[in-house]
């Protein structure tokens, strides 16, 4: 059977007001993709999509140049963008094969937005995904990444929609793509770098596979049949984390201890990690990711460093995962300042909200709330300072002798970290009078002869 004809009924579903975007890199992979397309698909406008990463000088203006008259040839619409990925990868101390990963990304991202239910067609073949599963394997990924590459799937980047992503050719090997252009007498572009065997992955297809495949005749057979059963594995993995609930606070990620009962390991993992990727879409664990995870749910860390930046802590009553942007202390800052000790102040994660009145009636405050303080007009220094605690310093809360440290108190009450760092305090000129929604300060207490209160509202959001 002919590729035309094996590829002909896939090809053929993509029809109606689909816009069909492909991956156009002048290689002999994305030339038969496009080919295909063109010649097989349905009534979807077809866009070939060529970025320019500038790595080869005058080859690589060469490669977008042959794409371009390919395309005009065939009378297909041609979009190109021309970026300096070494340069943008010194900028950013970033590694060349993921900035020029992610760079295509957005390239593909950005010009589908323009377009009504666009479709992006990648070339990877069979040999690509033996290629992964084996260097997957290598490098100890979990088991969505030993899954390989998949068929359908979907990318987005910075905020932009999400793209649907088909690859048509993934069960194709390589040899049967080459076999067809020649048969039609297509050409294609070389890259050079391909040889490099410097490049890990260059180092498994040119030396690792075809060793292996002389130990284990099967060994491709084996690779992807391992990978189908990650995939199923995988997927049971997504469906049983699905259940273990997280919220969305302070910037990063919470899990009760509750959440984690009656729970295996790998599951507590996978959960962590798909609820780390609704903040971040492109984010994957790697390297030690894994265990380092169940060594802190384990109980055998109170926190890890992972390599994607982001920390994992167990506080009081659960487990916070935040980035490490997220994870500081605001030591001192001051939110907002106030002299007349009317205020209404919103912040990310806290407001805070104030009047002057007249003297709470038989109380000195409301008990039943503790969001809610009134404080004596004459006894405030003015100005009225919203800030965040500075190291070390102390407070006296009402009802006590002596003075404590704000950490002391956050302690005592069993306050978890990711709380602190975002709790201020209701300073005057003399220090703190409260610590919301813990402490109020003596100092500050309404007596028989104030003249008047001043009521403050503190609410989480």
């Amino acid at each position: 059977m002919s590729l035309q004809s094996a590829l002909k009924e896939t090809f053929e579903e993509l029809t109606g007001d689909t816009t069909i975007l492909v991956g156009f890199s002048g290689g002999a992979d994305s030339v038969a993709l496009l080919d295909l397309t063109h010649q097989l698909r349905g009534k979807g406008e077809l866009i070939a999509l060529h970025l320019n990463h500038s790595l080869r000088g005058e080859f690589s203006d060469g490669d977008e140049e042959f794409c371009r008259q390919f395309c005009a040839e065939r009378e297909i619409s041609f979009i190109s963008r021309k970026l300096d990925i070494g340069r943008i990868t010194d900028t950013n101390k970033a590694n060349l094969e993921e900035t020029a990963r992610i760079e295509r990304r957005k390239f593909f991202c950005e010009v589908a937005q323009k377009f009504q239910k666009p479709l992006l067609l990648l070339a990877h073949h069979r040999d690509d995904q033996l290629e992964t599963v084996l260097m997957r394997l290598l490098r100890s990924s979990g088991w969505r990444g030993l899954g390989g590459i998949r068929k359908n799937s979907s990318i987005t980047l910075n905020g932009l929609p999400e793209l649907p992503v088909f690859r048509p050719l993934l069960d194709t090997p390589r040899q049967e793509l080459v076999a067809y252009l020649k048969e039609n007498k297509l050409k294609w572009r070389e890259d050079a770098s391909n040889a490099d065997i410097s490049y890990e992955r260059n180092r498994l297809r040119h030396a690792v596979l075809p060793a292996l495949r002389k130990i284990i005749p099967e060994a491709n057979s084996q690779l992807l049949t391992f990978s189908r059963t990650a995939t199923i594995i995988d997927t049971a993995l997504n469906s049983e984390a699905a259940k273990i609930r997280a919220s969305f606070e302070f910037g990063g990620i919470f899990f009760a201890l509750t959440e984690f009962d009656n729970h295996p390991d790998t599951v507590k993992v996978r959960a962590v990690e798909n609820n780390l990727q609704k903040l971040e879409p492109e984010l994957r664990l790697r390297g030690n990711d894994h265990q380092s995870i169940s060594k802190v749910l384990a109980g055998e860390l109170k926190s890890a460093m992972l390599a994607t930046g982001h920390l994992i802590r167990r506080e009081y009553d659960g487990y916070f995962i935040c980035s490490l942007e997220n994870d500081v202390d605001k030591n001192d800052s001051v939110l907002m300042s106030s002299n007349d000790f009317v205020f209404d102040y919103h912040a990310e994660t806290f407001s805070l909200q104030s009047e002057q009145t007249g003297l709470p009636l038989g109380t000195i405050k409301d008990q039943s709330n503790p969001n809610i303080e009134y404080f004596n007009i004459d006894a405030i220094k003015p100005p009225l300072l919203l800030r965040m605690p500075r190291t070390g310093e102390r407070m006296t809360p009402a009802g006590m002798k002596g003075s404590k440290k704000i950490s002391d108190i956050f302690t005592d009450q069993k306050i978890p970290v990711r709380v602190r760092q975002n709790t201020p305090v209701l300073a005057d000129s003399e220090g703190v009078i409260w610590l919301p929604p813990f402490k109020v300060t003596a100092r500050t207490l309404i007596t028989d002869s104030a003249s008047g209160s001043i009521k403050v509202v503190f609410s989480r959001k």
